[in-house]
C-alpha cells in the first residue's frame, strides 16, 4: 500500500494542496507521483514515500552522476599553449578567489582572464591545508577527484553501488548508504557539498543535523537545490526540467530551505539565487516531445540546435538574474557559534 503524508514534514500542517502529477520524463518508467504544496510554509513535496528499495529502481546505472571521471585538459583539439594558458588562469583564479597558493607569478593576460572566472571559482571551498572534504552523494567521485587535485582530503557518500564503484577505481574513499546509515565520526570535515542532493533525501532535516554532527567547529556546509519560486519552474509546470520526478522528493524556496536549516540548529552564511545555464532549453524539450517530437529529438542531442536556444535564451537569464528569479538556490551553513552573515 502506497505510504503518503498526512501533514507537512517541515511545518506540520496538514493545510496540503496538490498541484499535479508528475511523471518520469528522464527515463520514461510508469506511474504518476502526486507533487503537493503545504498551503501553511509553501515546501512542496512529493506525496508517495518510497521504501529503499523502490527508490534505487528509479536511478539506472547509467544515471548521469554515477559516471566516472572524465579528462579534458587532454582531448586533442587544445595545443599545448592552449593548455597551458587554461592551466594558469586556474591556478591564479584558485588563488584570487579562494586563496589557494599561487604556484606561479601570473602574467597581466592571465590575471585579467583569471577575473572573468569569480562565479565559477565561487562555487569552491576556501583552501585550508591539510583541509577534510565530504562530497555527499558523491556519484563517481569526479567534483573529489578535482578536489583532491587541490590538495584536499576527500571522502563521499553514495547510495549507488555503481557510483561507489567508479570512485573507488579513481583511489578516492567513498562509503555506500546514506548519511544516516553511513556513520562518520564526530566533527571531522571543515568543508561538507550538497550538490543537487537535499532534494533527492527522504528526510532531508536529519540529513542536515547528522552533517552538523560531522562539521568542525568553523566547517561550512554548501547546499545547492532547484528553486521552485524560479521563473522557470513556474512557467513549465509539470514540463520543468528540475521537477525530476520521482527522483526529486522535495523543492524548495529561500524561505523553506532557510527554515530548514532553522530547525536544524545551523545558520545560514549566505545565500544566493542563480540561473541554471540550460533548464529552460531541456525543460523545452520536454514540452516538444509531446507536441512536435522530431523537433526535441534534435534539441535532446544537446548540439548546434541545443546551443543555438541557449545563446537565444541568454537575454532571459541575464533578466531573471537581475530579478533573482533563476532555477539554482546555494545557500552556505555554518554551526550558531560562528554568527549569521546574510
Amino acid at each position: 500500500m502506497t505510504q503518503t503524508y498526512s501533514h507537512c514534514p517541515l511545518c506540520s500542517s496538514n493545510d496540503l494542496k496538490l498541484l499535479f502529477s508528475g511523471i518520469d520524463r528522464m527515463y520514461g518508467n510508469p506511474g504518476a507521483f502526486p507533487v503537493v504544496r503545504c498551503l501553511s510554509c509553501s515546501l512542496c513535496f512529493l506525496n508517495h514515500q518510497f521504501t529503499p528499495e523502490e527508490l534505487s529502481q528509479y536511478y539506472p546505472n547509467t544515471y548521469y552522476a554515477y559516471q566516472g571521471e572524465e579528462t579534458t585538459l587532454h582531448r586533442p583539439r587544445f595545443k599545448q599553449w592552449e593548455l597551458n594558458l587554461r592551466t594558469a588562469v586556474e591556478h591564479e583564479a584558485l588563488s584570487q578567489f579562494c586563496a589557494y597558493p599561487r604556484q606561479h607569478r601570473a602574467t597581466p593576460l592571465v590575471r585579467f582572464l583569471a577575473k572573468r572566472k569569480s562565479k565559477k571559482y565561487a562555487q569552491l571551498p576556501h583552501y585550508i591545508k591539510g583541509g577534510k572534504l565530504l562530497d555527499v552523494g558523491c556519484g563517481g567521485g569526479n567534483y573529489l577527484a578535482s578536489m583532491r587535485k587541490l590538495g584536499w582530503h576527500v571522502e563521499g557518500i553514495e547510495p549507488s553501488h555503481s557510483g561507489v564503484e567508479a570512485c573507488l577505481a579513481q583511489g578516492i574513499t567513498a562509503h555506500e548508504g546514506t548519511l544516516e546509515s553511513v556513520y562518520l565520526p564526530d566533527h571531522t570535515f571543515d568543508f561538507i557539498r550538497f550538490e543537487h542532493v537535499l532534494e533527492h533525501v527522504p528526510d532531508p532535516l536529519r540529513a542536515l543535523q547528522e552533517a552538523s554532527r560531522m562539521l568542525k567547529k568553523k566547517g561550512i556546509i554548501r547546499v545547492q537545490v532547484p528553486n521552485i519560486d524560479g521563473l522557470p519552474a513556474r512557467w513549465f509546470g509539470t514540463y520543468w526540467y528540475h521537477l525530476d520526478t520521482p527522483r526529486h522528493l522535495f523543492w524548495f524556496n529561500q524561505k523553506t530551505l532557510h527554515q530548514l536549516v532553522t530547525k536544524a540548529n545551523l545558520s545560514i552564511k549566505s545565500s544566493q539565487i542563480s540561473n541554471d545555464y540550460s533548464d529552460i532549453s531541456d525543460s523545452l524539450i520536454y514540452w516538444l516531445k509531446e507536441y512536435w517530437p522530431w523537433l526535441a529529438k534534435r534539441m535532446g542531442q544537446r548540439k548546434t540546435l541545443w546551443k543555438i536556444c541557449n545563446k537565444i535564451l541568454m537575454p532571459v537569464r541575464i533578466w531573471m538574474n537581475s530579478n533573482q528569479s533563476g532555477s539554482i538556490l546555494t545557500i552556505e551553513i555554518q554551526h550558531h557559534d560562528q554568527g549569521i552573515v546574510k
